[in-house]
């Protein structure tokens, strides 16, 4: 296929949306805007327009509907920097779609994936160079306790970008038949482990999990992978002090884990009952609990419409918010409990209706029989909404701009290849 210059410009910028998503947010964001004006002119001619529409018609209401509902209501509730925050926040809907209609129309999603696997090789040696050396390709110094940021610097999140966008890494090895495949998972792996980051490394287990209970073939593979990843785990900790501190605070965050001066002759040091024999475990930590209690208090105040988009970290400064320790934050740490306070019920069904699209969604892969490279793609696709969105851990702000880039990506991605593979 040739493209006009116009069209090799968009390739180009739709490619380098995941290298700038490491190194420039400002600057992804800058392209995605520029996509999406040339997506309204290029659709506008589109004679499949119509077409277009009506095949995507009921996921085109539910998603117009959601977006719509999260930019707006704010708009009556108090504080000028609510609205401010979240206005545009509709912008990411029509990210979607620009990009869905630019994979279809240019033919360019191999495209995508070459950039993405590129930029994860790029990531996995600066890391590893970081990791041996404690600076990396461009001099970058590990901070806070030698966690490993690559090109990310200050940002720590490395190991939510790799996990989060695993999938087109895992579709785009499928596809060029990539040997050694196992090397590659496991150096991916160790990247996400010397990120230092809990909740990239819990959502790196739950793929592995769903792969291995979802694609027979792949088993074995995930088997070895798991565990030589849990040897090297195992033996990370044990004999780095650094890492051996931040995933031991699991346990103390979720007081399982029982401090020298509370143990005894016949405590071990991990325990689900106190000395009176009650339940020990919290909600991960004592701060996420409290900011799951205020985020409870929040909602009681404002059940409907919640107390708006992003308002989480004003509100919670409220006296009538506190709680006897610290409570307050930008989010609450959970996506559950953000929909809840900032966006209602009204806001928690759209998070009901999309979690149970998605398990209908993903029923469906698994009886698909047909094409089985097709069905494993779709499975792989299909776990990066999952992981982008899975409800019952520690998470970040669900509306930042960059990990709602990385969503719509996610969701571009599946309903792509959905429409390639399956047919309603």
């Amino acid at each position: 296929m040739i493209l006009s210059k116009k069209d090799t410009v968009i390739s180009f910028l739709i490619a380098s949306i995941p290298v700038f998503l490491v190194f420039s947010i400002f600057i992804a964001e800058v392209i995605l805007l520029i996509i999406s004006i040339l997506f309204f002119f290029d659709l506008y001619k589109a004679k499949t327009i119509k077409k277009r529409f009506t095949d995507y018609f009921l996921l085109n209401i539910f998603l117009l509907s959601y977006f719509l509902y999260v930019s707006l209501n704010s708009i009556f509730l108090e504080g000028d920097l609510l609205i401010r925050s979240t206005i545009f926040y509709f912008r990411f809907y029509i990210y979607i779609f620009a990009i869905l209609f630019y994979l279809q129309t240019l033919k360019i999603h191999e495209l995508l994936l070459k950039s993405f696997f590129i930029t994860s090789i790029l990531l996995i040696i600066d890391g590893t160079f970081q990791f041996m050396f404690k600076f990396n390709l461009l001099g970058m110094p590990l901070l806070f306790g030698n966690r490993i940021s690559s090109f990310f610097g200050s940002e720590l999140v490395m190991g939510s970008y790799l996990v989060r966008l695993m999938p087109l890494f895992l579709i785009f090895a499928l596809r060029y038949n990539v040997k050694k495949i196992i090397i590659l998972i496991l150096l991916f792996s160790s990247m996400i482990l010397f990120s230092g980051e809990r909740t990239a490394l819990f959502l790196l287990f739950l793929s592995f999990s769903i792969i291995f209970f979802a694609i027979k073939k792949y088993r074995k593979m995930m088997i070895y992978a798991s565990t030589l990843f849990i040897i090297f785990f195992v033996s990370l900790i044990n004999f780095n002090s650094s890492y051996y501190e931040r995933f031991t605070q699991v346990f103390y965050g979720l007081n399982l884990m029982v401090p020298e001066k509370e143990r005894d002759d016949y405590k071990l040091p991990v325990s689900f009952f106190d000395k009176n024999n009650n339940i020990r475990m919290k909600a991960f930590s004592a701060h996420h609990q409290n900011h799951y209690a205020a985020a409870l208090k929040i909602f009681k105040n404002n059940y409907i419409f919640g107390g708006g988009s992003k308002s989480f970290r004003f509100l919670c400064k409220k006296d009538e918010y506190q709680l006897e320790g610290p409570s307050c934050s930008t989010h609450p740490h959970n996506i559950i409990m953000q929909f809840l306070s900032e966006l209602g019920l009204i806001g928690f069904f759209f998070l009901f209706m999309f979690h149970s699209l998605l398990t209908r969604d993903f029923i469906k892969i698994l009886k698909l029989k047909n094409n089985e490279n097709g069905k494993i793609i779709l499975i792989f696709s299909i776990i990066g909404i999952i992981i982008n969105v899975f409800p019952l851990i520690p998470s970040g702000n669900f509306f930042n701009n960059w990990l709602s880039i990385i969503f719509a990506i996610n969701l571009a991605n599946y309903f792509y290849l959905r429409e390639k593979y399956i047919h309603d």
